[in-house]
């Protein structure tokens, strides 16, 4: 490991020292695990235009690479 990542785990180590500190003084309980982010908002494509799409047929490919 490098210095610099050390040195980062042991700020966030101070850090969650400190609000665990100012919890248990209110009388609280906190996590200072880290949460993963939630998927994302979904939303609805306006004015967009349906295009049906079919496969190429496999003689049509087989002639693209004869000619």
């Amino acid at each position: 490991m490098c210095e610099w990542s050390m040195f980062r785990d042991a700020l966030r180590k101070i850090k969650n020292d400190e609000l665990k500190a100012e919890a248990k003084a209110r009388g609280e309980v906190i996590s200072t695990k880290r949460q993963p982010k939630g998927p994302k908002p979904g939303f609805m494509v306006e004015g967009a235009m349906l295009e049906t799409v079919t496969p190429i047929p496999m003689f049509l490919m087989i002639l693209r690479v004869v000619i």
